[in-house]
């Protein structure tokens, strides 16, 4: 049976893993169209390390973007709680600690729609799709600010 770890925030590390994953993101991201929902985006940069091709990772996450296509829990979130459950780190304590880390990077926010919702009265544009509220969330479009990939970069 597979040890459970502690979840530890990486708020202040700069470890070149992570800035490797949020670049990968942000590649995906730019992509006309974009390479994919929120979910698909998170679990393809951490593919190669679950043993899975980016094509498997997409499509495992294919549902979970939009909020599980319904407005629910970001796909972002979701994908980066499948890395950890991946990593071992599976504890409820843990789990809380990154969905609360998260949220209140995002004015407590967790929800898909809740998140599209504060993008377009930050002035995004409702046509963007799930991905304005995840990329960058406030600010230039273009780019990632510390939006939601930044944050869930596990």
């Amino acid at each position: 049976m597979r040890q459970t770890r502690k979840y530890k925030s990486r708020k202040n590390e700069k470890g070149k893993n992570m800035n490797q994953h949020i670049e990968k993101a942000k590649a995906l991201r730019a992509q006309v169209p974009p390479a994919g929902n929120c979910a698909q985006t998170i679990l393809r940069v951490y593919a190669a390390e679950l043993g899975l091709s980016e094509e498997q990772a997409a499509a495992i996450a294919a549902n979970f973007g939009g909020g599980m296509k319904r407005g629910s829990v970001c796909g972002a979130v979701t994908a980066a709680l499948m890395v950890l459950g991946a990593a071992g780190i599976t504890d409820a304590a843990s789990v809380q600690q990154f969905q609360t880390a998260f949220a209140q990077k995002h004015d407590g926010m967790l929800c898909c729609a809740d998140l599209l919702k504060a993008n377009m009265e930050k002035g995004g544009n409702k046509n963007d799709g799930p991905q304005a509220a995840c990329f960058p969330h406030w600010g230039n479009k273009a780019t990632l600010s510390p939006g939601i990939l930044s944050d869930t970069a596990i």
